[in-house]
């Protein structure tokens, strides 16, 4: 897995642990490993927009070269 995406990995499942705890004490048992699938998917989509947005900022401010 290159490096980016294993980042990208550890952050969404910190993320995903923390927001689900959050709400665990509402899930039934057989609930808690979809509610994990399910936030983990929309944590990692969200930190690739993040660094997607963030890399197209990131060129527009570079100097041209004229």
């Amino acid at each position: 897995m290159p490096r980016d995406q294993h980042l990208r990995h550890e952050c969404a499942v910190i993320l995903t642990e923390t927001i689900v705890s959050i709400f665990c004490g509402l899930l039934r048992p057989e609930e808690f490993q979809d509610a994990m699938d399910e936030v983990y998917d929309s944590v990692r989509a969200g930190l690739l927009h993040y660094e997607l947005k963030r890399d197209s900022i990131s060129e527009r401010l570079k100097p041209s070269a004229n």
